[in-house]
């Protein structure tokens, strides 16, 4: 019987203890994109990590949407201006989905 509530200590100890980090991680990953400039200027919207070595970041910057992509390459940004974000990856399906049904469509045509 001491043995056996010696190991439910241990289990219960190790129960918490991941818990805890289970939090801990939770906390930093919401904490992670929601940075800001000292004067309030930039501000990371949102972001991801693609790889662990390539993460991209939405940012607003003065009201202007910035796209920043970092990877071992370098560097990218790109400004969103005219549309916002989802409007333009929406888009960019509907053109890319009306290219390839053209293309089937003189495919078959040409048989």
């Amino acid at each position: 019987m001491p043995m056996f509530g010696a190991l439910l200590q241990i289990i219960v100890v190790f129960g918490l203890m991941g818990i805890g980090v289970y939090y801990f991680i939770k906390k930093m990953r919401t904490n992670q994109f929601n940075k800001m400039g000292d004067k309030g200027r930039i501000k990371v919207v949102d972001g991801v990590n693609l790889t662990y070595q390539t993460s991209s970041y939405l940012l607003n910057v003065d009201g202007q949407q910035v796209l920043v992509v970092l990877s071992p390459n370098g560097i990218n940004a790109f400004p969103l201006k005219d549309k916002s974000f989802g409007e333009m990856i929406n888009s960019g399906f509907t053109d890319e989905l009306n290219q390839e049904k053209s293309e089937v469509e003189t495919y078959n045509e040409s048989e």
